[in-house]
């Protein structure tokens, strides 16, 4: 549900669906139709391209012709929109320590700044600020997405190493301004980041 409530007006096709979700096709396809059963998602077939195969001898004649493509998109006139959006989307996704928790594998963490969706302001430029050494990428990336895959909606982040994040703080680098000066939660503090600008 929170795929479609977080990204309400966009199409999403049934790969896309199991993809964000991190399920596989069948236990998607049982979802979408039930959510679709209870008028919380509309169906629609929007037209796609055929790709043009070409065979040994001709091209193959459907090649021309263009393709229906199934999506599903949330339906903005279902009767309980407003309070399963409270239910799901204005409640407390994940605490400090459990943000904490899945990013400890990832290196040595020093500070984790919630900001964006992890505390429903909307215009926040990243959702989460990680400073740290020895990060590794590929693990970090994991923990994102298996984040966003709960949450069902692609987080904002940034990402920089103790050096780096302490000189921005001394030249007042718009990034980390635009972190610090607006509403944030601090998951984790090692370098002192509370104390904010001077």
């Amino acid at each position: 549900m929170r795929l479609f409530l977080f990204n309400s007006g966009r199409n999403f096709d049934l790969a896309l669906v199991a993809k964000r979700s991190n399920v596989d096709k069948s236990f998607a396809r049982r979802e979408v139709d039930a959510l679709e059963e209870i008028h919380l998602l509309t169906k629609k077939f929007l037209q796609k391209p055929n790709k043009e195969f070409i065979g040994k001898k001709k091209k193959n004649r459907s090649a021309g012709k263009k393709r229906k493509l199934l999506c599903w998109t949330l339906n903005p006139r279902f009767s309980y929109l407003n309070e399963l959006q409270s239910l799901l989307v204005n409640t407390t996704l994940f605490s400090e320590d459990e943000i904490v928790r899945r990013l400890a594998g990832t290196g040595k963490i020093r500070l984790i700044i919630m900001a964006g969706v992890f505390i429903q302001n909307w215009d926040s430029r990243v959702d989460l600020f990680i400073i740290g050494d020895k990060i590794n990428k590929k693990k970090l990336t994991s923990a994102i997405r298996r984040m966003e895959s709960e949450i069902g909606r692609e987080l904002q982040y940034a990402c920089l190493d103790t050096q780096d994040f302490k000189y921005r703080m001394s030249i007042y680098d718009k990034l980390v301004r635009d972190v610090l000066d607006y509403p944030h939660k601090v998951a984790l503090d090692r370098v002192g980041v509370k104390l904010g600008f001077d």
